[in-house]
């Protein structure tokens, strides 16, 4: 036990000389790593449904204009006004076709990270015990964020068994 304390104390200071050089080398200003700290992204409550055909494939899907909405989901997907592609977007978590109802989808928070949004969210799988429709369905879920420089979204989904969508 002594001895892995031993070690860790002569890495730290190797390590401390070399930090400081760097910060001496770079006029005491912080070094860009290539890290960026995330932003979350804050969104509307969002549509959820389960009815769409068109998403059988499940994934995560930023939508950047009316073209690209059209192309992903079916028209009624965002009933109501059509989307201010000027102003926003549409982040779409979809579960794909599944055999029986109680399955759903949730996002629960965005943050970008350059032209990356981190999509986390929840993907529930009915428990066995539970009484479903004999249908398949199409789980998703939709939300409005104000306009992005992102490019794409990756995933972040946690899935879970037999939650309701209010947990």
């Amino acid at each position: 036990m002594r001895s892995s304390w031993m070690k860790t104390l002569v890495v730290a200071a190797l390590l401390t000389p070399m930090v400081t050089l760097t910060a001496c080398r770079n006029g005491g200003k912080t070094v860009d790593a290539g890290l960026a700290l995330a932003q979350p992204v804050s969104f509307s409550d969002g549509i959820t449904g389960s009815d769409d055909a068109s998403l059988a494939q499940p994934g995560v899907y930023l939508i950047t204009s009316q073209a690209q909405l059209n192309a992903v989901a079916s028209a009624g997907l965002i009933p109501g006004e059509p989307v201010d592609f000027k102003a926003n977007d549409v982040v779409l978590l979809s579960g794909g076709e599944k055999p029986t109802g109680g399955y759903w989808v949730r996002i629960t928070s965005i943050s970008q990270v350059g032209d990356e949004l981190f999509v986390s969210g929840i993907a529930n799988k009915p428990g066995d015990d539970a009484i479903t429709t004999q249908a398949l369905t199409y789980p998703y879920h939709a939300v409005l964020i104000e306009k992005t420089s992102a490019k794409i979204a990756v995933p972040e989904i946690t899935s879970v068994t037999g939650q309701s969508p209010t947990e």
